[in-house]
């Protein structure tokens, strides 16, 4: 009979660490939008304006603010579902080169260096049972 592999635990926190952080990392840049858009329009424009423009013109330069911070996140999102379908592919398919590839793409994320570190991990392990 087939002995069922275990499916590594390494690779499944692996997969979460990366996109927790980015979303971590990103909430506060988001939530920070409107005091931001505050300080650009006192940069930008003269306080001559009236209260009704000037809220118009904070509440526009917030929603650009947020699109703009929104779209960088979904790519970074986008970006990190590479080494994440490796490390999957990897771990179903027992291929422990795919799992050391996602660890050295999830090392050029920056944000994704704990998990680069459970990919090592997971890979010297899947050496050992090779060898065994």
């Amino acid at each position: 009979m087939e002995e069922k592999r275990k499916k590594s635990k390494l690779l499944l926190i692996a997969i979460i660490i990366a996109p927790v952080l980015l979303v971590g990392y990103m909430t506060p840049w988001i939530k920070n939008v409107n005091f931001i858009a505050v300080g650009r329009y006192h940069i930008l424009y003269d306080n001559n304006n009236t209260d009704e423009m000037k809220d118009s013109v904070i509440k526009e330069i917030a929603k650009n603010l947020m699109r703009e911070r929104l779209i960088e996140t979904g790519i970074w999102l986008l970006i990190l579902a590479i080494p994440t379908l490796l490390t999957i592919i990897g771990d179903r398919k027992n291929k422990r080169k795919m799992v050391l590839a996602a660890g050295i793409v999830y090392i050029f994320t920056i944000i994704g260096i704990p998990s680069a570190v459970l990919c090592f991990i997971a890979n010297a392990k899947m050496k050992k049972l090779e060898t065994k």
